[in-house]
């Protein structure tokens, strides 16, 4: 009896094992999952900006690119319409344990002290494509994102700014909840050549 209870034992955890390689496959291989290609994107602004007194002129502005990428080693993938959404309530809830005195730095995690010295990038600091068709037989979609230096020059500011940017739906695969995110980090070090009145 002990023998058998032995036996059924080592099948459950085999089968137990066997489940959780085949999950992790599906979730890495599998065409079920659609994430952020990226957990984050860094970009130092550097630009050059005409100053005139102490007003900037250039309305100028730079794109970056976000990807959004499906999971599966498939090369029949269907067309997927994905949207994202700018994810604000989540950098406040990170800011608020980072700025809770009663927690030990110390206790926090590295998702909170990466919100160190920033605030969100204001609203009319960019312009953001909010929905994505990725098309068939395609695994990466791309998403613009303009940004208005100038007004981001304006805010004078010598925090980072964090634009927290998360998948809200898609029309096929599953979001995968680790990957749902990016955190797009901007550092203003522009370069400022003035001009005369």
């Amino acid at each position: 009896m002990k023998r058998y209870a032995k036996h059924m034992a080592a099948t459950v955890m085999a089968v137990l094992f066997l489940t959780s390689c085949f999950r992790e496959n599906m979730d890495t291989f599998g065409s079920y999952y659609i994430y952020m290609s990226k957990d984050t994107t860094y970009l130092e602004l550097k630009d050059t900006l005409l100053r005139q007194a102490s007003d900037t002129l250039l309305k100028d502005t730079a794109i970056r690119v976000l990807g959004v990428t499906r999971s599966g080693i498939s090369s029949e993938y269907p067309a997927l319409s994905v949207r994202l959404k700018v994810d604000s309530a989540y950098m406040d809830s990170m800011l608020a344990v980072y700025n809770d005195v009663t927690i030990p730095t110390a206790s926090k995690s590295s998702s909170v002290l990466y919100f160190k010295n920033t605030m969100i990038l204001p609203a009319d600091c960019y312009q953001l494509e909010r929905s994505l068709v990725i098309p068939k037989d395609v695994r990466t979609g791309q998403i613009n994102l303009r940004l208005n230096l100038t007004k981001i020059a304006k805010l004078k500011t010598t925090k980072s700014l964090v634009l927290p940017l998360g998948l809200v739906n898609t029309s096929g695969d599953t979001i995968r909840a680790s990957k749902k995110r990016v955190m797009v980090r901007l550092k203003p070090k522009f370069n400022y050549k003035d001009v005369a009145l």
